[in-house]
This record gives structure tokens, C-alpha cells and sequence, in this order.
């Protein structure tokens, strides 16, 4: 037969009462002394804070002061450097200026001085032709058995052209001769044509007063015994060149001699 066992129920639980909190009575002058220590502590760490924070600020501006019056002194030391090059500079610049100016002036005396000497050395070598040549017409007429009569005639001795590279014209020189011992003085008047072509291959016939730079038709001479006539000629950009025609017109006469040169043979030749 099963054993039956049995328990008795637990205890009831008494029931909880009502709480009472008590409230403990505090001293007046406890309460205003926390109260100034919490103060006292706020403002303490606020002061420390605020001086603290005062003190970055103040050491950060110092260093950046520092820092713009370096900046400041580098600048103004890459300034006065600058200054210095630019003097420096300047001095160079007028010296070199100066030293071209003399350069330039000497180049210009040598280049005065060289073509003056060459037009120089021209005249004389002219000069020594015109004596050479005037000497062989003495010559000439000393072994000269004309007659009077005509003698009183004039005839071209030489006829030169030459080329003016600084003045662009032409340089022409005409020498006249009579050939008679005992020649008389004899005037009247002398022509020069021009026979050439323009660009387009048109034949053109130009007169003294076209070529010469006085615009006259025509030339007055007067002889004796020798003569040198000289002058310059202008031709048109697009005139060449090709025959010159000399006229020799006596005074009191109608009759002229003309004489006919080839341009290629003028150029820095002379012509009998």
C-alpha cells in the first residue's frame, strides 16, 4: 500500500504597513556655505579657464606677430636686395648706353671719315685725269699745224658718264677742245638727248630739260682752247638707257655737230 506523505502549507506572509519618510532638519548656514563653495568652485575653475584660454590666445597672437614682423623683415630685406640689383642695373644700363652712344659715334666718324675720303680719293683721280688729259691736248696742239680758220672750231675731246651711289644720279662730264694754236674765243650753245626704253619696251627720246636737274633745253658753253663742262642727270625709274646724242651749236650759226654715243661705252670709260 503507497506511503501518502503530506505538507502542511507555508506560513501567510504578513502584510506590508504604510511608509513613513523622515525628514532630517538641516542648519540655514550649512546650506548658504555649500552653496558659496559650489560658487566659489564654479568660478574658480571659470577664472582658471578664462585665464588659461587668455593665455593660448595671448601666446598664439604673440606668435603670429612674431611671425608677420619675420615675413615683414625677409620682405624688406628681398625688397632693399631688389633695390640694390635694380641700382645696380641702372648703373650698368647707362654705361652700356653711354658706351653705345660712343660706339655708335665713332662707327658714324669712321663711315663720315671713310666716304669723305673716298670722295677725296675720287676728286683727286679726277683731278690727275683732268691734268693728264688737258696736258695732252697741250701737247697736241703744240705738234698741231691747223690753220687758223680752223682752228676757231670746237669739237668734244672726251665725254664720261659715271654713276653717284650716294646721291642716286648720274654724274656726266663733257670736255671741250679747240685745236688750233692760235684759236679765238668762240661761244654758243650745247644739247644732250637721250635715246633708251621704258619697262614695257617703248622707245623714248628725253631732252636736257627731262634729265637735268636746272631744266634747261639747253647749255651754254664758252671756249678757249679747253673747257670742262660737268653736271648730273636724273632719268624715270623705269627709263633705260641706251644712246647719248651730244649737239654743239656755235653761236651765229646754223649748222651743229652731233655726235653719237653708246651708253655701255660711257659707263666709267671715256670716250675720244
Amino acid at each position: 500500500m503507497p506511503t501518502i506523505f503530506y505538507r502542511p502549507p507555508p506560513p501567510a506572509k504578513p502584510k506590508p504597513g504604510p511608509t513613513v519618510m523622515t525628514v532630517k532638519a538641516h542648519h540655514p548656514g550649512r546650506c548658504l556655505g555649500l552653496l558659496v563653495l559650489v560658487i566659489l568652485v564654479i568660478g574658480g575653475g571659470g577664472l582658471f579657464l578664462c585665464q588659461h584660454s587668455l593665455q593660448v590666445l595671448g601666446r598664439g597672437k604673440q606668435a603670429f606677430i612674431e611671425q608677420q614682423v619675420r615675413e615683414q623683415e625677409a620682405q624688406r630685406q628681398q625688397f632693399n636686395l631688389v633695390e640694390q640689383n635694380n641700382a645696380s642695373l641702372t648703373v650698368q644700363n647707362k654705361e652700356l648706353r653711354q658706351k653705345l652712344a660712343t660706339l655708335i659715334h665713332t662707327t658714324q666718324t669712321s663711315q663720315e671719315t671713310y666716304v669723305q675720303v673716298l670722295q677725296s680719293l675720287t676728286q683727286a683721280q679726277q683731278d690727275v685725269q683732268d691734268l693728264k688729259e688737258e696736258l695732252h691736248y697741250y701737247k697736241t696742239l703744240i705738234n698741231s699745224t691747223t690753220s687758223i680758220r680752223a682752228g676757231n672750231e670746237v669739237s668734244i675731246n672726251s665725254f664720261r658718264i659715271n654713276y653717284d651711289e650716294t646721291s642716286g644720279y648720274y654724274q656726266y662730264r663733257l670736255v671741250l677742245i679747240q685745236t688750233a694754236k692760235q684759236a679765238k674765243p668762240v661761244q654758243g650753245q650745247w644739247q644732250m638727248e637721250i635715246l633708251g626704253q621704258s619697262n614695257n619696251g617703248l622707245d623714248q627720246q628725253l631732252n636736257m630739260n627731262q634729265i637735268m636737274l636746272d631744266n634747261r633745253y639747253s647749255q651754254p658753253y664758252q671756249i678757249h682752247r679747253f673747257q670742262k663742262l660737268q653736271g648730273y642727270l636724273k632719268f624715270p625709274t623705269d627709263f633705260k638707257p641706251k644712246q647719248v646724242i651730244i649737239r654743239l651749236i656755235p653761236a651765229q650759226q646754223k649748222t651743229a655737230t652731233e655726235i653719237h654715243f653708246q651708253w655701255t661705252d660711257l659707263l666709267n670709260k671715256e670716250s675720244l
